[in-house]
């Protein structure tokens, strides 16, 4: 797997909590809904 880092993350949108988050404290996967190649996953 490669891995590769984005500048800037808010510039794509719809971003949403990922069901693989925690319900409490400042654990949170964000994914977006759709990009044209590839995964993204940040953590909010």
């Amino acid at each position: 797997m490669t891995e590769r880092s984005i500048s800037d993350s808010s510039a794509w949108e719809g971003w949403r909590k990922s069901s693989y988050s925690k319900t409490e404290g400042g654990s949170c996967v964000e994914v977006p809904d759709a990009f044209p190649s590839g995964i993204l996953v940040r953590d909010s």
